[in-house]
């Protein structure tokens, strides 16, 4: 649901840019329902990179640091998970 909104939200903002007036049924009625769902493969690759990645880093990270301090805290696994959280949205979006 969340995608549709967002391309639609991104085409009123291209036509408002452009001057030209948006209308949503006109989009429908020229490039069809499936058309709300350009786009998605993109946003659906960067979230498994990103997901992957923050995951498994969290895990490698976090063991790394158990070893090295010989126990894990709170504390410790949020600047653990900020750091991965970071480095995993720039290896999926180094835009972001």
């Amino acid at each position: 649901i969340i995608h549709p909104a967002n391309t639609t939200a991104v085409r009123m903002s291209l036509a408002s840019m452009q001057g030209d007036t948006f209308s949503f049924s006109k989009m429908i009625r020229e490039k069809g329902v499936m058309s709300l769902y350009d786009g998605i493969a993109a946003g659906v690759l960067r979230q498994v990179f990103y997901a992957t990645s923050r995951f498994g880093l969290f895990e490698e990270c976090r063991d790394r640091l158990h070893e090295i301090r010989g126990k894990t805290d709170f504390a410790g696994r949020v600047v653990v998970g900020a750091g991965t959280g970071a480095t995993a949205a720039l290896i999926s979006c180094p835009m972001e």
